[in-house]
């Protein structure tokens, strides 16, 4: 599992425990390039902010923090395909055959 570093921009929070460190949720990371990753952070899981390890409910919006984590979405587009204009008009203008469903 790679190590997500990014700055945090959102916090969710599922469900936390009594004890410190039982939070679960996830994040949503800005990374380098500016593509966004959004990660199931389990309960217990540690992250890094700076030099400290911390947990999800200790964490802010803006922190810059590394995590080993489990991506939400397979990819930071979430259809998989980075589609250009070009590509988008051709397939939107390529010919669809319906003169033969259904028979």
């Amino acid at each position: 599992m790679p190590p997500y570093t990014g700055q945090v921009k959102e916090i969710k929070i599922d469900q936390c425990g009594l004890e410190p460190g039982t939070c679960a949720g996830s994040l949503v990371l800005a990374q380098a390039r500016g593509q966004e990753v959004d990660l199931a952070i389990p309960a217990g899981t540690s992250l890094q902010r700076g030099n400290q390890r911390v947990h999800l409910e200790e964490l802010g919006v803006g922190n810059y923090v590394m995590v080993q984590a489990v991506p939400l979405s397979p990819s930071p587009q979430g259809n998989g395909r980075n589609w250009t204009w070009d590509q988008i008009d051709r397939y939107e203008r390529s010919p669809i055959d319906s003169g033969t469903q259904g028979d």
